[in-house]
């Protein structure tokens, strides 16, 4: 029987060999303050203009999108809270943490 590579087996892989390379890049903002502030601050104005169509949102049974954006208002300032504490531990260690 001959064993040459076209008579393989079709499940069998062949040996690959790859090339690792990695990418340098400069983290501006390691502890995601910035990006945070800035999602509790967009559900704090969809929040807001909800609110202005609360009529609209009752009419259409739709007044959960209000707490929804409550919500995500609430949990930004807790996680941002959580983030600027950790900042400030990684700090007075010593530690840059961006």
């Amino acid at each position: 029987m001959d064993q040459s590579p076209a008579s393989a087996p079709d499940d069998a892989e062949p040996a690959r060999t790859t090339a690792r390379t990695t990418a340098h890049a400069t983290i501006r903002d390691a502890d995601a303050v910035r990006p945070l502030i800035v999602g509790t601050i967009g559900w704090a104005v969809a929040a807001f203009i909800l609110l202005l169509r609360l009529d609209d949102l009752r009419a259409n049974d739709r007044e959960w999108w209000l707490a929804v954006c409550t919500i995500g208002f609430g949990l930004g300032l807790i996680g941002t809270w959580v983030v600027v504490r950790r900042r400030r531990a990684y700090r007075a260690a010593g530690h840059d943490a961006g």
